[in-house]
């Protein structure tokens, strides 16, 4: 036998037997899949109800959907298609090279506190044998399935709170290039309301680390009024910009570490008579800077206006919030300054105030998981300036206040007690001349569920005058 039909006859024999043996794995792949691969990804995630159609199946992809999981008149998630490549090899190593998903439809619902899937029930889900066997602490869990590569295109994620019905879409891209699946990188966007956040993220299921990039420009707070009118009499507008990094512990979670800014341009917040502007003429911008360590936070914030109820410019701010098993606490200074304004110009009070002047102020406040709150302020200004204020035909003036309001609330209702404490006042008009070496007004009042009662003491010198409100309706 010559080489040239040896070679001929080896290759026929190469040729048969591949045929065979793709003939084999095109009808075997779909049965393996069906009755071993997918299965096995449903007990995994402890999914007992789902639906899904195999449209094709090749040697190096599959083609799969639509597909359901959840009740088929209530499903917790629907995708239009589901698109898979891998390798014969891969495959029976329990490795996939990508998954690729698009129209994905996620339902979920807010209630008693917590998000939950519509018709699945999670706490039955995770308390499945696969999420709670003991594992080393020492390893990260291995999944029956290990994918190179993870895509989610065109989903959006429905939700309802407080009878409204709200919906986000997003996109999603995982990969790791890591051998033992142990390190991703993710990126996703999310466009709520037409707007655009990009969050990026590394995933270190060794260490148990994952780190965050989160941004947002030009985000339209006009776009979320339906959301923000949750709260009766809330109104903001205004434009932000949302920039930020944290760094958080999976197990047990934890935030390690947290460095963001936000920015709102034009700003501008309205509740029950109070308001708030952003920045000042010059500069239509507030900034708020927060960095964070564990359960410490410390907060750093430009210059805010307070239009209403008295037009008062808020600059210096600083604090810092903790975060305890029962409670949250802040505390921290500003300084508050009165411009020069005509009594017009404030809406609820007919002063006008001839100076402008700053008050340096500290304040301290404390919130209860059960609902109860606590604030406290006080001004400390060492070395007093004078301030000057008109109303009607007389003129007061004096050096800057001291001025203590302390505040408790609970579910009987709020209790507050304060002190104004004012020296080397001066009342003037044409037919009047009145000097105070110091005088001050102090008080309480407690606010309950069916009345409301002030009661304060003025006092000037070594004389004392009480009134008593009794019941303010």
């Amino acid at each position: 036998m010559t080489l040239a039909r040896k070679i001929f006859l080896a290759a026929g024999i190469l040729l048969f037997i591949l045929s065979v043996l793709l003939t084999v794995l095109y009808f075997y792949l779909p049965a393996y899949l069906e009755s071993e691969i997918i299965p096995k990804i449903a007990e995994d995630a402890g999914i007992s109800e789902y639906e899904l159609d195999i449209r094709s199946i090749g040697l190096f992809s599959a083609d799969l959907g639509p597909v359901r999981i959840g009740p088929k008149q209530n499903a917790a998630l629907s995708l239009r298609s589901v698109q898979i490549y891998y390798s014969p090899k891969e495959l029976f190593q329990r490795k996939i090279t990508s998954v690729e998903f698009s129209g994905i439809e996620l339902h979920s619902e807010y209630r008693d506190g917590q998000l939950a899937l519509r018709g699945l029930d999670l706490k039955a889900i995770l308390a499945n044998k696969r999420f709670s066997e003991n594992q080393d602490p020492e390893k990260p869990a291995q999944p029956s399935l290990s994918f190179r590569r993870f895509v989610i295109h065109d989903a959006v994620f429905h939700t309802t709170w407080n009878s409204r019905a709200f919906r986000v879409p997003f996109d999603l891209a995982i990969s790791s290039e890591n051998l033992n699946f142990t390190v991703f990188d993710a990126q996703a966007a999310f466009y709520p309301r037409g707007q655009k956040f990009f969050v990026t993220a590394g995933i270190d299921l060794t260490q148990k680390m994952l780190n965050l990039k989160i941004h947002g420009n030009r985000i339209e707070l006009a776009g979320f009024t339906d959301f923000i009118g949750q709260i009766e009499s809330l109104k903001i507008r205004g434009i932000t910009d949302i920039m930020g990094t944290a760094n958080l512990q999976l197990s047990p979670f934890r935030i390690a570490a947290v460095d963001a800014l936000l920015e709102l341009h034009e700003g501008n917040l309205i509740y029950k008579g109070f308001e708030l502007q952003s920045g000042n003429k010059e500069n239509q911008r507030f900034q708020v800077f927060l960095k964070a360590t564990g359960n410490k936070w410390s907060v750093k914030a430009s210059d805010i206006f307070v239009g209403a109820p008295i037009p008062v410019r808020l600059s210096g701010i600083t604090g810092t919030v903790e975060f305890m098993e029962t409670k949250w606490q802040t505390n921290g200074n500003l300084w508050a300054s009165l411009e020069t304004l005509k009594g017009s110009e404030i809406r609820s009070i007919p002063i006008e105030v001839k100076n402008s002047f700053d008050i340096p102020v500290s304040f301290a406040a404390a919130y209860w998981k059960e609902g109860n709150w606590r604030l406290d302020l006080s001004t400390h200004d060492k070395k007093p300036k004078i301030a000057r204020f008109g109303f009607d035909r007389f003129e007061f003036s004096s050096k800057t206040p001291k001025i203590t309001v302390s505040c408790l609330a609970s579910g009987t209702g709020l209790a507050a007690t304060y002190a104004l404490s004012v020296a080397e006042s001066r009342i003037t008009s044409k037919s009047v001349d009145i000097l105070l070496p110091k005088f001050v007004f102090k008080g309480k009042a407690d606010i309950g569920k069916k009345m409301q009662k002030s009661v304060f003491k003025l006092q000037a010198s070594d004389s004392t005058a009480a009134l008593d409100f009794g019941n303010i309706q």
